[in-house]
């Protein structure tokens, strides 16, 4: 398992984020939005900025 992905699932937000962020880049948009929202609701500014921007 990579660094990112461990530090996402333990809670980081910025790992959330840039992992989100990562997955969509891949095509797969609602894992991404699901680790971006998960940013989000632990605080990460860029997180709700992407939120507020995509509604």
């Amino acid at each position: 398992m990579s660094a990112p992905i461990k530090a996402a699932e333990l809670g980081q937000s910025d790992a959330q984020y840039v992992l989100g962020t990562r997955l969509i880049a891949n095509q797969d948009q609602a894992e991404g939005d699901k680790w971006i929202k998960q940013s989000a609701e632990l605080g990460n500014k860029k997180a709700r900025k992407y939120l507020n921007r995509s509604v």
